[in-house]
């Protein structure tokens, strides 16, 4: 009789489940939204607000982070994706001929200051950009505004590129109307946008306030009362504060401390941001490491997994297959193996390269990056490269990269966020990284992705240019870095990690209560 009993409440579950799963009873619903409260933030890292940060174009990285929900772009940048997500722009046509852009614009958008965003101001915004001489405006020979809500483009030669410039700063629309009237000072540091949120203060080195603007595009939304940023640039005050619930969001925390916070319970959320890899003097032929096979040696030697977990604490993701692109990119390679650590594998390419007792020579190292110089002084010492060290600031570096070059030296390589066609493309175009032969069907294949106008096509050659670098050993990548934010449970939806770099959805963010 137990066992009857038991059999038929087994098969009274059993049914349950599949109802359940088959969509015949309801799931428990999503929670919804909460309106109200004030979201506040602490920022701890490079590119803090300058008094001209309501002014992005000029501005550029300082306060960039700080604008986010307040000054709007035109396109904003999509994961996985090989094209930009319409913002501003809510549609847009490409000409036959290629030689022209029509951008159709949202309607019934207003600036904080109540004045129309149209396709006057969409001009006013570009033509400044074009006066500053930015890359993306170099395209653009001419702007005809068609109506109130539609702008042409006119272009000296296609590429790809210049929608994705579109999600920089290059793409940021201020109000003209604030501009001209109060000044180019006064605007600076009084961000005037068509965002969810407005401004209200500013102190300099301190915070960054801002409130609900009840006339914001997207219905329903923000919901929010507002925003309030802390800058901290000491890294412990900051942590102090954010664990006394001083704030509900931390953004520049390191590694290792959102790894603590991640174990008292905080969420942590990471972007992939830049993608850290060394390269060799290959243009100088009596170098040794303009020999593949000690470029090779160099690869197997460096155990990315074991580095980036000690270094990274989890919040890197290692290059285990060759290729300077995220897993989770539109340029990544399925399948495709590389050159995983194997140290006897090594130690026979540098018999086979000429070099069985090993070579001296040196690391250039960008700040602040110098645990991973030693580790890679370590790993290379077991294939008797004698590695000295040279630690960079930026302009040193740049110098580096674009003047002096690096004879018979390893050479640090960083590329940004942000859409992987441009990066190669910039990053490896030009008189960038001079002491670099880039491989001509490399070139070939990136030259091809840019001005490829099926995003299928550019997606497919971005891919080989990735590829290419890969099996001539060109670049040999380490790791991606993430940006990281650490956060209470009572936020929801912020956005942080749906875009690329420093792309947040503030207008979507919500407390929990």
């Amino acid at each position: 009789m137990k066992k009857s009993v038991w059999t038929k409440f087994s098969l009274v579950m059993v049914g349950l489940f599949f109802f359940c799963a088959l969509g015949f009873v309801d799931a428990a619903p999503a929670q919804q939204p909460q309106r109200g409260g004030i979201l506040k933030l602490i920022h701890t890292g490079r590119g803090a607000p300058q008094d001209n940060f309501g002014l992005p174009l000029e501005a550029r990285a300082n306060g960039f982070d700080q604008i986010n929900g307040v000054i709007e772009r035109l396109f904003m940048s999509a994961k996985k994706k090989p094209n930009p997500e319409p913002t501003l722009v809510e549609s847009w046509d490409l000409a036959p001929d290629l030689k022209s852009y029509t951008f159709h614009l949202r309607k019934g958008v207003k600036f904080h200051d109540g004045s129309d965003f149209n396709a006057q101001a969409v001009k006013w915004n570009l033509d400044w950009s074009k006066e500053l001489k930015r890359a993306s405006m170099r395209l653009v020979t001419s702007m005809e505004i068609l109506d109130d809500h539609t702008i042409k483009l006119n272009l000296k030669e296609y590429n790809n590129q210049l929608l994705n410039s579109f999600c920089t700063s290059e793409g940021t629309i201020i109000s003209p109307t604030t501009f001209e009237k109060k000044g180019k000072k006064w605007a600076g540091s009084h961000p005037v946008g068509t965002g969810a949120f407005q401004f209200v203060s500013f102190e300099k080195g301190q915070s960054v306030k801002y409130k609900r603007f009840d006339g914001y595009w997207q219905k329903g939304k923000p919901y929010l009362d507002g925003v309030e940023w802390q800058l901290i640039k000491d890294r412990t005050v900051a942590l102090t504060s954010f664990q006394k619930g001083d704030a509900d969001i931390i953004i520049g925390a390191n590694e290792k401390d959102a790894l603590e916070l991640k174990k008292k319970g905080f969420i942590v959320d990471t972007v992939s941001f830049t993608t850290q890899s060394i390269v060799g003097d290959t243009v100088h032929p009596d170098s040794p490491l303009a020999n593949k096979k000690v470029l090779e040696a160099i690869e197997y030697a460096i155990d990315k997994k074991t580095m980036t977990d000690a270094l990274g604490h989890g919040f890197w993701e290692p290059c285990l297959t060759s290729q300077a692109e995220p897993r989770a990119g539109f340029a990544y390679n399925k399948g495709y193996k590389g050159r995983p650590y194997n140290l006897k594998k090594a130690k026979q390419l540098m018999k086979e390269a000429g070099y069985p007792n090993g070579f001296k020579t040196k690391l250039i190292m960008r700040n602040p990056f110098k645990p991973v110089a030693v580790a890679l002084q370590g790993y290379l010492g077991e294939i008797g490269i004698q590695l000295s060290i040279e630690m960079v600031d930026r302009p040193k570096w740049v110098d580096y990269r674009f003047k002096s070059g690096w004879n018979n030296t390893i050479f640090h390589m960083i590329w940004g966020p942000g859409d992987k066609t441009m990066a190669l493309y910039r990053f490896l175009g030009g008189d960038s990284y001079t002491s670099l032969i880039k491989p001509p069907e490399y070139k070939k294949a990136i030259a091809g992705a840019i001005v490829a106008s099926d995003p299928a096509k550019k997606a497919a050659l971005t891919q080989k240019a990735i590829r290419i670098l890969a099996d001539t050993s060109t670049v040999i990548p380490l790791f991606i870095a993430s940006g990281i934010s650490v956060n209470n449970k009572s936020v929801r939806d912020w956005g942080f990690n749906r875009g690329d770099g420093h792309a947040f959805y503030i207008e979507d963010a919500w407390l929990s209560k």
